[in-house]
């Protein structure tokens, strides 16, 4: 059975109720296994943000490039013209 670990790390952070059941099971009364699996959690859902900020500014810059080349393109049109 193949797990999404993108959606399963999402639904903990929306859902604290969950996260603290998940944490009860897998460590039981460990208090420093607790902390180091919040601070992965919390470590997780950080890079999954920053992913996300990266993905959108790849598409920024992508709009970006086509419009650059665009203008590269209307600059040839122009300049054939005038010759």
């Amino acid at each position: 059975m193949a797990i999404d670990v993108s959606a399963l790390v999402q639904r903990l952070q929306e859902a604290p109720e969950e996260r603290a059941a998940l944490r009860q099971v897998l460590l039981g009364d460990e208090p420093d296994l607790t902390v180091a699996l919040t601070a992965l959690t919390d470590r997780v859902g950080a890079l999954a943000a920053a992913q996300e900020r990266t993905e959108q500014r790849l598409e920024a810059l992508a709009a970006a490039q086509e419009r650059t080349e665009q203008r590269v393109e209307a600059l040839a049109v122009a300049q054939e013209r005038t010759q």
